[in-house]
């Protein structure tokens, strides 16, 4: 399925809505189950999570963190990074060369930030072979979510030919180490006969790795599924 349909609307209310969710009551905020929503994948939480680190509300100031949360929020919503992000972690340097001799030195935070901008033409001119360069070296070193954006951009053939044989490899690469969304995103594959053909019984299986660890989304879907 593709996620670009739902690009517009999703970052719509993140860029409006998230900042302020917790904005005049910080006090009152239950840290623990923000954290707890922005693991199980709520793209809000994440966000305002990432938001909190960086404004060091509630919590020690940490762009480390900052960029992490912003990373998972990211690859979920299918959005670039706000460039706001990149000029902290270059501690103002805003040159995509910068950008460049960083990810070559073999920096995997710089090679996704550099994917991210370059599959959104944000700062550099839009290019996805150059977006298909940077997140495969993160995606090499084990990045799974590196791995899962390279499948989506596999899989929906933007601005590359589609190609569902890469898409299923960098799925399951991302899947073996236990990512939802590559999880989910490989059992939509099979289930529709994306590149394979249509199997109902591996589908189940990856919906299941995530069901069984309480996404109740996935669960219902599971009771729903046709059995072929």
């Amino acid at each position: 399925m593709k996620l670009s349909k739902y690009i517009l609307i999703v970052s719509f209310c993140v860029i409006f809505y998230a900042p302020n969710l917790f904005a005049d009551d910080t006090n009152q905020l239950n840290l623990t189950e923000l954290k707890q929503k922005a693991i199980q994948g709520d793209t809000t939480a994440q966000t305002t999570l990432g938001d909190l680190y960086k404004q060091g509300k509630g919590v020690p100031q940490d762009y480390a963190k900052y960029i992490e949360w912003y990373t998972k929020s990211n690859k979920k919503l299918g959005t670039s990074i706000n460039i706001g992000l990149t000029k902290i972690y270059f501690k103002g340097k805003n040159l995509p060369q910068d950008y460049i001799d960083a990810a070559e030195k073999g920096d995997i935070k710089v090679q996704m930030l550099l994917g991210m901008l370059y599959s959104k033409g944000e700062d550099v001119p839009k290019d996805y072979t150059q977006a298909v360069k940077w997140y495969t070296k993160a995606a090499d070193q084990g990045n799974k979510d590196a791995q899962v954006l390279l499948g989506i951009i596999y899989e929906d053939g933007e601005g590359i030919p589609q190609d569902y044989a890469k898409a299923l490899e960098w799925y399951t690469k991302a899947a073996d180490q236990d990512d939802k969304d590559a999880q989910i995103l490989l059992g939509s594959m099979y289930r529709y006969g994306k590149g394979v053909p249509k199997d109902s019984s591996k589908a189940l299986e990856w919906y299941r790795k995530v069901a069984d660890q309480g996404y109740q989304e996935i669960q219902y879907m599971i009771t729903v599924m046709p059995q072929e």
